[in-house]
């Protein structure tokens, strides 16, 4: 019987744009040596590219030359020392990224609750440096930027400010935002969305049906926060991120 194929490397997977050669290997299940074509359905015999191993259990080679964009299918055969070949293919097979060259844009800004924070969501993840620069942010009507953070998501920023108030249509202005591609692509100068700033909701008079005691949590949306009064549940992720920090209704699990 020819040799067994296992552990083939890579299978599918895409490279960084930058990626210019890839590691193929695999191994046998008996001591073989290993060719491999471009093309499909070659026989072992006039296959002319082979793995550096000769006469192994353990075949690798080096794929060099590699560009963006590169889609790369390679099928394997394999001869063991008493001449059985493979008569069929093995794929190896992974692809080299094409460069980003989008830049970030803004696809949420929000202020409500506290009036010294407004939320600021990018379209993907973005640079730390250039996303906690207050100098990249500029808001209308007298309101000065004070500080910039950067959420775990890498996507969204936290300005914190002078107070805002209820009613105003505010500007912010963005300039400077870098994504974190290999080469980086920064937002469209002086970019601008429109928000108006929503006080803190104030629940009151809450009644219950069940005769259950819920609990308004302010400002107390957060990862790990308690979902139910009756149930040790909590919250794993806030999504929208925007969300996070909202006030919301801690209910009865038994309700339902």
């Amino acid at each position: 019987n020819p040799p067994n194929r296992i552990n083939l490397n890579p299978q599918g997977t895409s490279f960084p744009t930058n990626t210019t050669q890839v590691t193929i290997s695999l191994n046998t299940d008996e001591i073989a040596t290993c060719r491999f074509s471009a093309s499909p359905n070659i026989p072992y015999s006039s296959m002319i590219l082979s793995f550096s191993q000769v006469n192994s259990t353990i075949h690798s080679t080096t794929i060099l030359s590699l560009s963006p964009g590169d889609n790369k299918t390679y099928y394997v055969r394999c001869q063991d020392q008493l001449g059985n070949a493979n008569t069929n293919d093995a794929q190896i097979y992974f692809s080299i990224s094409l460069p980003d060259t989008t830049p970030p844009t803004i696809t949420q800004v929000t202020s409500s609750g506290d009036p010294t924070k407004v939320t600021v969501v990018f379209s993907e993840p973005v640079e730390q440096s250039s996303a906690t620069t207050i100098s990249n942010y500029a808001i209308n009507n007298g309101i000065i930027i004070l500080g910039a953070s950067l959420a775990a998501d890498l996507k969204t920023v936290t300005l914190t400010t002078s107070s805002h108030t209820e009613g105003p249509t505010y500007m912010l202005t963005v300039s400077n935002i870098r994504d974190r591609a290999p080469t980086p692509n920064t937002i469209t100068p002086n970019t601008q969305v429109s928000y108006t700033f929503t006080p803190q909701l104030i629940i009151s008079n809450l009644s219950v049906a069940s005769s259950g005691v819920y609990q308004i949590v302010y400002n107390g949306l957060v990862p790990g926060a308690l979902l139910y009064i009756d149930r040790g549940y909590t919250y794993t992720t806030i999504t929208p991120p925007s969300l996070q920090g909202s006030t919301y209704i801690m209910t009865a699990n038994d309700d339902k």
